[in-house]
């Protein structure tokens, strides 16, 4: 089997991650996308809905994996994070974008929800980095973050 970067895609089942995921798995590279949502459903979900997506005429050699991964969740990164490892050994790029939510949301959701809103992307984010810093640190990988506050 040839190498593939591997690609940790929080927040993939809706959005940005989602057309992110779809571009990577589209792309001429090799890449093995994890693409991770809160519940393993939505994640398949997701995957599937790419699956169908991408056209006949554009073949690929690229994967999808759904992962079940909740950054608000230290138990479920490191679960997560721990699958990864076991699995793959390495993650070479994570873009960590859960959390994302319409602005225009913001002014109308109630207290609680902007208190979860704010705990996914003031913890669950920088959490996300650095569980998976500490299984992956003898590696080279890459983070980004997508935040919308």
């Amino acid at each position: 089997m040839s190498f593939r970067t591997i690609i940790l895609l929080t927040g993939g089942n809706s959005g940005i991650g989602y057309e992110a995921a779809k571009i990577f798995f589209e792309a001429d590279a090799a890449y093995h996308i994890v693409l991770a949502a809160r519940t393993l459903e939505k994640a398949t979900a997701a995957a599937n809905s790419i699956l169908k997506e991408t056209p006949a005429s554009r073949p690929t050699t690229n994967t999808l994996e759904p992962l079940a991964l909740d950054v608000t969740s230290d138990s479920s990164i490191q679960t997560a994070m721990d699958n990864i490892k076991k699995c793959h050994g390495r993650v070479d790029v994570i873009i960590n974008n859960a959390g994302m939510r319409n602005i225009i949301l913001v002014f109308s959701d109630t207290e609680p929800e902007l208190r979860a809103m704010s705990a996914e992307h003031m913890q669950g984010q920088p959490s996300t980095a650095r569980t998976s810093a500490e299984r992956f640190l003898c590696g080279s990988a890459s983070i980004a973050h997508t935040t919308l506050m």
